[in-house]
């Protein structure tokens, strides 16, 4: 009887091991996804952005393939970000840099950055670093990031944080 249930709670360890270990791989083989809202940024202000690897794993080259801005300090403007975005490291902590554009089109008149516009469209070159954290499986995603505005205007500092959730 004893050598019934040392078997038994061998075979039932086992068998929860292997299925841990499947888990893992084949969470580290789905391509990651997030969707967040960014305050500062690419958007200039508050943005809704989703986020996806292009290969199949947690990391790698990535994109933020559709954002929606509001810019509320930019006065009296509409930005539409575009960018790309490495995550380095083994999750689920990763240094994140990436490179981005942001369209910013002023339709009244304000001061900003130092300046008054009136009317003005351009563009600005957003390059960003900083760190994100993302966990394995599903669940709450963050980053913090620093991301200079580069332009006609010269270049300001900016960062920003984000807050979101990986499926």
């Amino acid at each position: 009887m004893k050598t019934f249930f040392f078997i038994l709670l061998t075979m039932m360890f086992c068998s929860l091991s292997t299925y841990s270990q499947e888990n893992k791989i084949e969470i580290a083989n789905q391509r990651a996804q997030s969707i967040y809202l960014e305050l500062g940024g690419n958007g200039a202000g508050f943005s809704a952005n989703y986020d996806v690897r292009f290969a199949k794993k947690q990391g790698g080259i990535g994109a933020c393939r559709y954002r929606v801005s509001s810019s509320w300090y930019l006065q009296c403007a509409v930005t539409i970000p575009f960018g790309l975005n490495y995550l380095f490291g083994k999750g689920p902590n990763y240094f994140e840099g990436g490179v981005g554009i942001t369209i910013v089109s002023f339709t009244g008149s304000g001061g900003t950055f130092g300046g008054t516009f009136k009317g003005l469209t351009g563009s600005v070159f957003v390059p960003s670093v900083g760190y994100r954290y993302q966990p394995m499986g599903n669940g709450l995603t963050g980053r913090i990031f620093i991301s200079p505005f580069i332009g006609g205007a010269g270049i300001y500092f900016w960062a920003g944080g984000s807050l979101g959730y990986k499926f």
